[in-house]
Order: C-alpha cells, then sequence, then structure tokens
C-alpha cells in the first residue's frame, strides 16, 4: 500500500459532503445464464474462479471510471477460517484491502492472472483486521471519504435458500435503503444458472440513471472480457456504446474529485484509447502528457488536502 492514492475519485453527480453518512440506495441488474457461463468458462480457462473473473472486471471499471491505473477497494470475508469460530455467534466479517494496477497494455487473460496473485495473497491475511490496517497505515483523511476503501466488491458462493424453522415460516425481506460508508459497493450472487446484481450506492453523490449506466458498463465490459480474453485491455471491442439521458455538469466544490457529468459519461461511453490511459501498445507506450498528469495529481491533491 506504499504510495497508495488518498482516494478511489469516483466521479458523482452531487459534490461530495462533508461526512460519509445518509442514505444507501440500491439498484439491481442481471447478468444473464450465457454471459453467467462464459465467466465460469474464462475461470477455468485461467484456473481462477468466477469471484476473480468478476472481481478483475470490476477493477476495470473503476479504472474507467476514474481514469487510473492504481485501484485500491475492498471484499468483505467472514473470518469463521479456524474450526472453534464455526460454533460461535457473532459478526466475524473483516473487510480486505486488495490494489491492482491496471495496466492496460495487458490482455485481460494477463490482468486476470495479476487479480489472481493478489487475491490469494490478500486472503492469506484475513485475519488482519481493517481497523487496524487503517491506523498501521494512517491515510490522509479526507472529509466524506472512507479511509483506505471507497468501493466494495462481492460475490455469494451460492445459491439463496428459503430459511426453514421447525413451527415458524419465514419470508425474505428485501433491503431497504440505509446508512452506509461506501460510495460504491457491488454484490453478485448465483441464482437459478444467472447471477444476480445488486448495487449499493451513496444516495449523496450519484443519480439512479448513473449507476444504470454503470450496471450496464460493468456487464458490456464482462461480456467483452470473456469473449476477447487475449485482447489488449485498451483495445476492447464494447459494441454500442451506453449512453445515458443529457445531465447538467456538477461544480466540484471543495470536498469534491469527481468530474462534470457529461465530459464524464462522453469519457465513459467511448473506447479505451491508449493515448486517454497514458499508454500504448506493448513496444509503444507514451507517457502522460503534462496537463493530464498535472490534472490527475491536482485531483489527488484536492482530496488529500480537502
Amino acid at each position: 500500500m506504499a504510495d497508495a492514492p488518498p482516494a478511489l475519485g469516483l466521479p458523482t453527480d452531487r459534490p461530495r459532503q462533508q461526512s460519509t453518512g445518509g442514505r444507501t440506495a440500491t439498484a439491481d441488474f442481471r447478468i444473464d445464464a450465457e454471459l453467467t457461463g462464459a465467466v465460469e468458462r474464462a475461470a477455468a480457462e485461467g484456473t481462477a474462479t468466477p469471484f476473480m473473473v468478476c472481481l478483475t472486471v470490476y477493477a476495470l471499471l473503476l479504472a474507467r471510471l476514474t481514469d487510473s491505473d492504481d485501484i485500491v477497494m475492498g471484499t468483505p470475508v467472514t473470518n469463521r477460517t479456524r474450526p472453534e469460530l464455526e460454533p460461535l455467534i457473532g459478526f466475524f466479517l473483516n473487510t480486505l484491502i486488495l490494489r491492482v494496477s491496471v495496466d492496460r497494455t495487458l490482455t485481460f487473460r494477463e490482468l486476470l492472472a495479476r487479480v489472481k496473485a493478489h487475491t490469494l495473497e490478500m486472503f492469506e491475511h484475513a485475519d488482519t483486521p481493517y481497523e487496524l490496517l487503517v491506523e498501521r497505515l494512517n491515510p490522509v483523511r479526507a472529509p466524506g471519504y472512507n479511509p483506505v476503501v471507497q468501493a466494495m466488491f462481492t460475490q455469494q458462493t451460492g445459491s439463496a435458500t428459503p430459511l426453514r424453522l421447525a413451527g415458524t415460516e419465514a419470508t425474505a425481506v428485501p433491503a431497504g435503503e440505509g446508512a452506509g460508508e461506501y460510495d460504491l459497493v457491488v454484490s453478485l450472487q448465483p441464482r437459478d444458472g444467472h447471477m444476480r446484481g445488486r448495487v449499493f450506492y451513496a444516495e449523496r453523490l450519484f443519480l439512479p440513471e448513473t449507476i444504470e449506466n454503470w450496471t450496464e458498463h460493468y456487464r458490456r465490459l464482462l461480456d467483452a472480457c470473456t469473449r476477447q480474453p487475449d485482447k489488449p485491455l485498451y483495445a476492447l471491442d464494447l459494441g454500442t456504446p451506453v449512453t445515458t439521458p443529457p445531465a447538467p455538469a456538477v461544480p466540484l466544490g471543495d470536498h469534491n474529485v469527481g468530474r462534470p457529468a457529461e465530459p464524464r459519461r462522453r469519457w465513459l461511453t467511448s473506447p479505451i484509447r491508449p493515448e486517454r490511459a497514458g499508454c500504448g501498445p506493448p513496444g509503444e507506450e507514451t507517457a502522460p502528457s503534462p496537463a493530464v498528469a498535472g490534472s490527475r495529481r491536482r485531483r489527488i491533491t484536492r482530496c488529500a488536502t480537502a
């Protein structure tokens, strides 16, 4: 985590406020059976798991949204790895931190291998409390940002089954809006041959249509990566561009590292270009221009000094 960026810097529809409180809204999406099968095949070919494939694509999505190649995100783990903990009643959930360098000259297969290695290493330290890591890392704090991790990804390992209790009828109640400290959480769960997705997002930062745009983009990235695993990431064919209703530009504000909505969506719907990513095809890498590098430094500095 040395020299990690102080914040992920997701572009927002509304100016970031001083606190991480506020309501968390949800949005559902679906990964159909055909694409779910492609994910499973990609996992098998890469000696990985479907979780690792979906996590890799999530890292790529965050890289596109933030225009950054240094992505820090989290994933929850139940932390019941020891047999003596199995019969205990309690909340053992822990957050693991994963840092991924999304080199867009790599192919998806190569990026998956990188994420797989990082993930396995991360799970070796699953017993290390997230709070202890934050204390030891002592990151620069900025109002409105959860320390170290602002985006999370989780995937359930099995299909949901009804809860059966003797003499009692139990009914699942969908989670409604609540309070949360993360900007963005994506959760996937296998369900009858397909995957059900749910996004939890900070309502104070994002509009529903923005999240709908991002989930559609995630599906298209997942499809492109599994269909073209040996293409450089910047050259992936995403098919028809993702479109969203026009929106007015959003003032940046003192504590917001997001960009105006309309330029963000133009970038989101365009293919990854090597000149935008500060890289070119293998052997022809190009450094970002001074203007681009300066813009990135200013965004990080605004977050770190806010």
